[in-house]
């Protein structure tokens, strides 16, 4: 029998000729080798061998459990089991050892709830990193494929006991897409909206800052994928939420209008109505209420464009400014007026006042 240093040596030599092997694909041979490498420790008397030794049996058999795992036969997957079992008995590494049966689960549809259990206690303990964040939304993109409500449920708890109490908003963009990518691509989930709608309270009122680009798309992104009206209108609503506010003036009119197309598309005149007395109560950016100006010009609702522009004219205070041409604002309120006024629809001074400010307006202009 080798002496214990001469086994460890020996050992660690193996294993790398081993490892060497699967990286180039060639799955058999790094079999044997890895085995080699074991066996050589195996033969030795455990109160012997040193530290690094116990690691490098560790490594042996981790290195061992994903090769195996390329052919995923009934007894390859025995085998992989055993080596976990002989794992627990050997790290103090429970994390390593969770994520080893989490890739065994993950091929066994009948072990959803057992990925749930491991993914819970992984999200609850496990150090936060960028590599280990990526490695526990890999892990959920797997428990989705089973079980699109678990999957949920993992990534609010992590959002919600974890990431949020970290500084980092990056983490917290990234789980958050994938929350609102899952309920918008799941049907099992049913209606989200709600839970969402607590959700994203709940990352405001802790969050340090607005949520990125990022986070804003996705929940953008979201609401022109339903084709259902009524859901459609319900996620422009979240994705208005104050979380997204760094989504800009130009991405809020897009939603703004987006709202409007839904109810119309309802034949719903109240909630559109309604929706533009909120833009108009809520918001004074310039660019917004003139692309609601444009909006109501599509549609052809002369009446919309008059209220319209004179709100932009009336944000204004009918100046120049930056992102809007006076002078055709002016024009086009002015013949507007001069239209609706001909057309013998209306006989309000209100409408005869407006026109006299785009008057009034232009000549200060000029």
């Amino acid at each position: 029998m080798l002496e214990a240093a001469v086994a460890e040596q020996l050992a660690d030599v193996l294993f790398e000729i081993g490892r060497d092997q699967a990286r180039k694909q060639l799955d058999k041979s790094a079999l044997q080798w890895l085995d080699r490498a074991y066996d050589t420790l195996a033969r030795q008397d455990p109160e012997e061998l040193t530290f690094d030794a116990t690691e490098v049996r560790c490594c042996i058999l981790h290195s061992t459990f994903h090769v195996l795992l390329k052919d995923r036969c009934e007894e390859n997957v025995s085998r992989a089991w055993d080596i976990i079992h002989e794992l627990e008995g050997a790290t103090k590494n429970v994390v390593v050892v969770w994520l080893l049966k989490l890739e065994l689960h993950s091929m066994d549809q009948f072990a959803t709830h057992d990925q749930y259990d491991i993914l819970i206690q992984i999200v609850r303990q496990i150090h936060i990193s960028d590599a280990n964040i990526k490695t526990i939304l890999h892990h959920v993109h797997q428990l989705r494929r089973h079980s699109p409500r678990l999957a949920h449920t993992v990534l609010v708890t992590f959002l919600t006991e974890r990431l949020l109490a970290m500084e980092e908003i990056a983490w917290v963009e990234k789980t958050l897409i994938t929350t609102v990518w899952n309920c918008t691509t799941s049907q099992d989930l049913g209606d989200t909206t709600g839970a969402l709608k607590e959700l994203f309270d709940t990352v405001a009122a802790k969050s340090p800052s607005a949520l990125g680009t990022s986070a804003t798309h996705a929940a953008q992104i979201a609401s022109y994928s339903l084709g259902d009206y009524d859901q459609a209108d319900i996620w422009c609503r979240l994705a208005l939420h104050n979380l997204f506010g760094s989504s800009g003036a130009s991405n809020i009119a897009k939603l703004q209008r987006k709202r409007i197309l839904c109810a119309l598309g309802k034949s719903d005149l109240v909630q559109c109505r309604d929706i533009r007395y909120q833009i108009q109560e809520s918001m004074t950016d310039t660019t917004l209420l003139y692309a609601c100006v444009l909006e109501a010009q599509k549609m052809g609702d002369r009446l919309q464009v008059i209220r319209a522009l004179s709100k932009v004219l009336e944000t204004t205070g009918y100046k120049a400014t930056s992102g809007l041409c006076l002078p055709t604002l002016l024009r086009l309120n002015g013949r507007m007026l001069i239209q609706e006024l001909e057309s013998g629809h209306v006989q309000d001074q209100h409408y005869v006042e407006e026109l006299c400010k785009v008057f009034e307006g232009g000549t200060s202009y000029g």
